[in-house]
């Protein structure tokens, strides 16, 4: 009888022991090695792309005048970019 039972554990730890693993999670390195990607992902998320060509080289440049609107936001600012030269 106690044999039987303890085939059952035995069985039930292979089925199941590998929910039981260790959590990479708890160990040191691979906390910062998250935190490090999770900082690179910020930073490329705040980084201005052109919607046209995808380039990161960007400038601001006021709106200026024009004869469709006038002086009306003329004094806005709006991006170029320097790649394609689209305006956004």
């Amino acid at each position: 009888m106690g044999w039987i039972i303890l085939s059952v554990i035995l069985i039930l730890i292979i089925i199941f022991g590998s929910k039981f693993e260790k959590d990479p999670s708890n160990n040191i390195k691979y906390l910062k090695e998250q935190k490090e990607q999770n900082q690179n992902n910020n930073y490329n998320e705040n980084v201005i792309k052109c919607p046209k060509c995808g380039s990161t080289q960007i400038q601001l440049m006021k709106r200026g005048w024009k004869i469709s609107t006038g002086f009306i936001g003329s004094s806005k600012n709006e991006r170029v970019c320097i790649n394609c030269k689209h305006r956004f």
